[in-house]
């Protein structure tokens, strides 16, 4: 594993008819993407592509966000207890409906009529009654849970930090204990659709404990701000831990050995506006490593190991919005059992290259100053007085990063929130809202070379 490097210092497809003309589709509005050249990026360009913090996250949203288009996490950063937070595209609410009134049809005359005649008070009244769809809402987009990864042992960490590398789109946190310098490492492989979470301790060992807990509605998405007004990056302590919950999971929620190296968690989406629960979903974890692994009821126990690596497999149950007879539990099997058969280091070179393909068709840089040394919170604080043109250069390719992480070819488009959400109600559902948000998602597209990123929009 890679101990020195610092912070800031596909599996074929069938090419059927819908495919084609989405591609086509691209290929006549964006035509300079068939050229699109690769470009080189040198040390001080990777200094100016990455967020980094000296603290761990405490609220969600602080933690760092990986995806590859399908799948998305949000990576804490925490010392003794990690947290990972997970995402599937298709998991949404309730299951295929039809939004159709029945009185729809017999009462259009009446309205109409109601109209002609000025009583528009009455013709809104009835028209809200019979002919708006059934629910008036879209179902919320949810979420697929956590994992907590608890490292026993620690007394007294130093040296912290956290970054988010855009270039390579790697979620890295390193600390050191005592002589042991720990380094983990995060990143969500859009060629083999799985999370990868490698673990690592140089001059000792790991004792590791890894839990899930489900997802809830009692969630706080901003954060906080001070007697001031002004918000701040809200850190966690080093030995933060937060509950699993296991005394309000559902008795839809099954989680339990799978092998004698995985865990295999079931659950269902929740029912909401009336419309049942019908979607299922699996995640599998499976552990790779040098260590002792034991299946201990609802959890994973590492013990005694040097690098371990936990392969994350997430799936739902959905075709498309009428059928929702997939079988995840067949999907996550399959794909950690197929990134088990290679090496850590061969599913970072895979997932980097894909990235990279697309990632680096643009290069912006503004100002003439070196890679500010500051934390990046720090660096949003002091842009409230005066100018930072480097990090309105980082911010686009933040931009692009995200855009990438959360729509890639054969993903769902992204929602209000991307790809990443923390708990079943996000803000205004995390639907598609197409009157500007789901447009604005996509404005980058084009003009930042990501033009493949909009097919999960045409199809």
């Amino acid at each position: 594993m890679d101990f020195e490097s610092q912070p800031p210092q596909t599996e074929s497809t069938s090419l059927d008819r819908r495919r084609f003309m989405a591609t086509a589709g691209l290929a006549l509005a964006l035509p300079g993407l068939a050229g699109a050249r690769v470009l080189a990026v040198d040390r001080d360009d990777r200094q100016h592509l990455s967020l980094w913090y000296d603290q761990a996250a405490g609220p969600w949203v602080e933690a760092l966000p990986v995806g590859n288009g399908r799948l998305g996490a949000m990576v804490f950063g925490r010392v003794a207890q990690e947290r990972v937070q997970l995402n599937i595209d298709t998991l949404f609410g309730g299951g295929p409906y039809d939004p159709d009134s029945p009185a729809a049809l017999e009462a259009l005359p009446r309205v109409r009529a109601l109209i002609d005649e000025g009583r528009y008070h009455e013709a809104s009244e009835l028209a809200g009654a019979t002919l708006m769809g059934r629910p008036m809402a879209q179902m919320p987009y949810g979420s697929a849970g956590d994992l907590f990864i608890e490292t026993r042992g620690l007394t007294a960490p130093t040296a912290f930090t956290r970054w988010l590398d855009l270039d390579s789109a790697l979620a890295v946190t390193r600390f050191a204990e005592g002589g042991v310098r720990h380094r983990r490492e995060v990143f969500c492989s859009e060629p083999d659709q799985v999370l990868v979470i490698g673990l690592d301790a140089r001059g000792g060992r790991l004792d590791l404990d890894i839990g899930y807990r489900h997802s809830t509605k009692d969630v706080a998405f901003g954060a906080k701000a001070d007697a001031t007004g002004a918000v701040a990056l809200v850190g966690a302590p080093w030995d933060e831990r937060e509950p699993l919950r296991e005394d309000q999971r559902p008795d839809t929620l099954v989680i339990g050995e799978d092998a004698a190296d995985a865990l295999l968690i079931q659950g269902r989406n929740i029912a909401d506006a009336g419309i049942a629960s019908a979607l299922r979903y699996a995640v599998r974890v499976k552990v790779v490593g040098d260590g002792r692994v034991s299946i201990k009821g609802d959890r994973i126990e590492v013990r005694d190991g040097g690098t371990v690596t936990l392969l994350v497999a997430m799936a739902t149950s959905f075709v498309n919005p009428s059928d929702v007879s997939a079988d995840p539990v067949a999907e996550v099997r399959r794909r950690t059992e197929a990134a088990a058969s290679v090496s850590r280091a061969e599913l970072k070179a895979r997932h980097v290259k894909a990235h990279q393909a697309s990632f680096r068709r643009m290069s912006i840089r503004l100002g003439q100053g070196a890679a500010d040394p500051r934390p990046t919170n720090e660096r949003i604080v002091a842009a409230g007085t005066g100018l930072q043109p480097e990090l309105a250069a980082l911010y686009v390719q933040y931009a692009r990063y995200l855009l990438l992480g959360s729509s890639r070819p054969g993903s769902e488009p992204a929602n209000l929130q991307g790809r990443w959400n923390e708990g079943n109600y996000p803000p205004w559902g995390g639907k598609y809202t197409i009157n500007i948000n789901t447009e604005m998602n996509y404005w980058p597209a084009g003009p930042a070379n990501l033009g493949e990123c909009v097919e999960p929009l045409l199809r």
